[in-house]
């Protein structure tokens, strides 16, 4: 069964359902069940075209678990397949019943979850919150940052997030400072890379975007694949944008003067290992107000070795970066740079972020310029 083109009535092999038409209709939901509307307002209809009941709404939905969210001039609420109000409290927003929760949102803006008697499932207030997939929905804090909640509306683990999908087959999307990736049940990152966007996985692999705009899919320890779509080099966004990732990679931090030197050149050589020519590279930044985002990933070490490399500052790993981008890597101007910039009075702006990692192949250094535009 599907909706007509014109959204007027349902389709059931090939010819109409019934003879009525509507202004609009929605999917049929069990038991044979769909939301339409006509000029008299919203309700719905069984599989034959007629009314389930007599009352009208300004906005009906399709029914979930014996129960339907309407919307009339007293606000949002829930009805049974009679079109009776389920409890009496209204909402200035419902959701759908899923796992025998729905999701609400009052006149304060306060989101949670109520029970099929219209009673709060939890104390807990929400700016956000979604539907319960496998006892778990998402939900943001008064902070805008994103959580998993369990049924009594407690957080799965301390991890917070900027965006969050809920879970797949265990796996979730999540968005940190630094990008989009996958996590566990326990909010462990399932790799240290990030992507400009991702997808849930699909039999093993996910759809993904790194920030550089290549489109292609990775594997489950976020390695990647196979490439959909090369970015566009004539492109305005390729033209002002740049990225290399350097993994796996100790990030290096500004050592004593006899060493300093050294670890520039290491880094150096390291990012030349990925870009190949820098040349055509340098041509689009030299000379031009920037913006220059690192983002590094420290390797949490092991019980049995110092941590060390997961507790370096950030100040001390920037500085060598920024001098590898640079034409030299010293003041006397005897060891060459990348060339990337022309000098730090090219970088207007200046993002740099740190992220622990716990896998050692997943240490490294994501460096992303991007021309200022000053317009």
């Amino acid at each position: 069964m599907r909706i007509a083109a014109d959204g007027s009535h349902h389709i059931y092999r090939g010819k109409a359902l019934y003879a009525g038409r509507f202004l609009k209709v929605l999917s049929f939901h069990s038991p044979g069940v769909a939301a339409v509307a006509d000029r008299g307002g919203a309700f719905h209809i069984d599989l034959t075209g007629n009314p389930c009941y007599n009352g009208r709404f300004l906005e009906t939905f399709g029914y979930y678990q014996g129960v339907a969210a309407v919307l009339d001039e007293t606000g949002y609420f829930h009805i049974d397949l009679s079109g009776n109000p389920v409890y009496a409290k209204r909402y200035s927003w419902v959701g759908n019943f899923q796992e025998d929760r729905a999701p609400v949102k009052d006149a304060w803006g306060n989101c949670f979850h109520i029970t099929k008697e219209g009673v709060r499932a939890y104390v807990e207030n929400y700016r956000y919150c979604g539907d319960f997939k496998h006892g778990i929905a998402v939900a943001y804090d008064s902070k805008g940052r994103a959580h998993h909640i369990d049924y009594d509306g407690k957080r799965l683990n301390a991890d917070s997030y900027l965006s969050l999908l809920p879970f797949h087959k265990d796996v979730a999307v999540a968005e940190d400072d630094n990008g989009f990736f996958h996590v566990d049940k326990n909010g462990r990152s399932l790799y240290g890379h990030r992507y400009r966007w991702l997808e849930p996985y699909y039999n093993g692999f996910a759809l993904a975007q790194e920030f550089g705009g290549r489109l292609g899919t990775i594997d489950e320890r976020g390695k990647w694949v196979h490439t959909i779509r090369e970015p566009d080099s004539s492109s305005e966004a390729d033209a002002s944008l740049f990225e290399v990732e350097v993994r796996p990679f100790e990030p290096l931090t500004k050592g004593k003067s006899k060493n300093n030197l050294a670890r520039k050149e290491r880094l150096r050589e390291e990012i030349q290992k990925s870009l190949g020519q820098v040349g055509t590279v340098s041509e689009k930044f030299g000379g031009k107000p920037v913006i220059v985002k690192v983002s590094f990933f420290l390797w949490e070490g092991t019980k049995h070795l110092p941590d060390n490399r997961s507790k370096k500052d950030l100040d001390n790993l920037v500085k060598p970066v920024l001098d590898v981008l640079q034409e030299t890597l010293d003041a006397d101007g005897k060891h060459g740079g990348l060339g990337l910039i022309k000098g730090d009075v090219d970088v207007f702006r200046l993002e740099a972020t740190k992220a622990i990692v716990h896998s050692i192949d997943d240490e490294g250094i994501r460096i992303t310029i991007r021309v200022l535009n000053q317009s």
